[in-house]
């Protein structure tokens, strides 16, 4: 994506998030003097309005709950009462048994992702996931607090009602009594003027208190809108909304981008990462019957752990025709172990304290410069400079019977040992420019820059590496 797309994108998305947010202030003033109606009391219960999509040039929402919850609503006790709750210090406390829905991996509340490419197994270990948490039963050797699911299937939900015949008929889950349900719909979660409050609507009417709603996929709820920009900008505000109204977590499935070097990160608008609470990806080769999920980001935790599910083939029955019908169902999901790295090796002293003597000669009188054509800018400084400050710290002495000149051959030799100790490690680069020698980036920092301005940016882009 160009730099110039991802600030248009940026740019609407705050547009679009400043506008709302006028336009329920300006609706919250003009009921600061009149009490809630009871149905309005009744379609929230007591819970915060959320910050969803508001159509300006459109009427208000004013129903009961069969046409979407009141947007205009004011806890009860008004007027002056507070809309949002105030804790003081004391008041602010954590529990730590109160966080995870699945333990280390999918918070209470928040949004999340399940991504990858076509066939890596997407939908089959976030219906692994649901079925786990709905029966609050540990998933992937992690506790799960037990909640209901709403899947929300806008595609592929005939496949999810085979997935359920599968685990049914190997009796790993019971055919009833599983509190997981399921939306086969595709409501507009990506406009202004989408199936917001219709979604609202149609769990509240359910009784349902989900704790986990999955969105299967981004791609069937934006309605047709730009998810490089404003479609996506509102997505992500609906299902923030859908976590803040129902106090539990949205899991979104959701496609890799189409060129080669987008395999490893969400399709569409680059903001997304950053709004997410925890970003999974899921990968399988072909041919495979397993699929290796890997936690890219989950916040306040640690990152970059894997998960393995292993699936099986279920045969369902005969068709009238003939053929045997069949599903795939995740068996079972597993940590994979860390990798065992080998022992760091200690740094010589004076390979060090060469570094040391480099990063203090770029502080005082570093340049920048370009060591290869279509290269970075980087800070280099003069071998002269590095030398000067080496002997001062060194800070030697001849002895009473030593020749001088033979003392300074002496340094000159251990300097030049240092340096080429340090280059040949490739700590260092060097390149003679204008007679003289320089030295400076860390080389292995040099061709990560490098890959960045090749991938990202134009060329020519700048750093500091040391």
């Amino acid at each position: 994506m160009s730099d110039a797309l991802t600030s248009r994108a940026a740019h609407e998305y705050r547009n679009e998030r400043d506008r709302q947010e006028r336009t329920k202030a300006g609706s919250r003033l003009a009921v600061l003097h009149s009490a809630p109606s009871p149905a309005c009391e009744e379609d929230y219960d007591g819970a915060q309005a959320p910050p969803a999509p508001i159509d300006d040039a459109g009427p208000r929402h004013k129903g009961n709950g069969a046409d979407g919850p009141q947007r205009d609503y004011v806890p009860p006790g008004s007027p002056g009462a507070a809309l949002f709750k105030f804790e003081r210090w004391g008041e602010i406390a954590f529990n730590v048994d109160e966080e995870y829905l699945i333990d280390g991996i999918l918070p209470k509340q928040g949004v999340g992702l399940l991504y990858g490419a076509s066939q890596t197994f997407k939908s089959f270990i976030a219906t692994h996931m649901g079925l786990h948490v709905a029966r609050a039963q540990p998933w992937a050797g992690r506790q799960t607090e037990g909640a209901p699911v709403v899947y929300l299937a806008a595609e592929g939900a005939p496949g999810l009602r085979k997935r359920k015949a599968g685990y049914v008929n190997t009796g790993r889950v019971p055919a009833d009594g599983v509190d997981f349900a399921l939306v086969s719909a595709a409501p507009n979660l990506g406009t202004a003027d989408g199936d917001f409050d219709r979604l609202v609507a149609t769990i509240k009417s359910a009784a349902i208190k989900p704790g986990l709603i999955i969105v299967d996929t981004i791609a069937k709820v934006i309605g047709g809108a730009d998810e490089n920009g404003a479609g996506m900008a509102q997505f992500l505000l609906n299902v923030q909304a859908l976590a803040q109204i129902f106090d539990c977590f949205v899991l979104a499935i959701h496609h890799t981008g189409w060129n080669e070097d987008a395999k490893d990160r969400p399709r569409g608008w680059s903001g997304l990462p950053a709004a997410l609470d925890v970003m999974i990806l899921s990968e399988r080769k072909p041919g495979d019957m397993h699929a290796t999920a890997t936690i890219q980001k989950s916040k306040d935790e640690l990152s970059g752990f894997r998960l393995t599910a292993h699936l099986e083939r279920i045969v369902l029955g005969i068709s009238r025709t003939g053929r045997e019908v069949s599903t795939l169902i995740v068996e079972v999901v597993e940590t994979e172990a860390p990798a065992v790295s080998n022992p760091t090796k200690s740094i010589p002293r004076s390979r060090r304290l060469i570094m040391d003597m480099v990063l203090a000669a770029i502080e005082e009188a570093g340049e920048d410069i370009r060591p290869f054509a279509n290269g970075p800018i980087i800070r280099a400084v003069s071998d002269e400079t590095v030398r000067r400050r080496y002997y001062a710290r060194i800070a030697e002495q001849a002895a009473p019977d030593e020749d001088v000149r033979k003392m300074a051959e002496r340094q000159r030799k251990g300097f030049n040992r240092a340096i080429s100790d340090v280059l040949n490690a490739k700590d260092l680069m060097a390149q003679e420019r204008d007679g003289r020698g320089s030295y400076g980036c860390h080389a292995r920092d040099i061709f990560r820059i490098l890959d960045q301005a090749i991938s990202v940016g134009p060329t020519g882009t700048t750093g500091t590496c040391l």
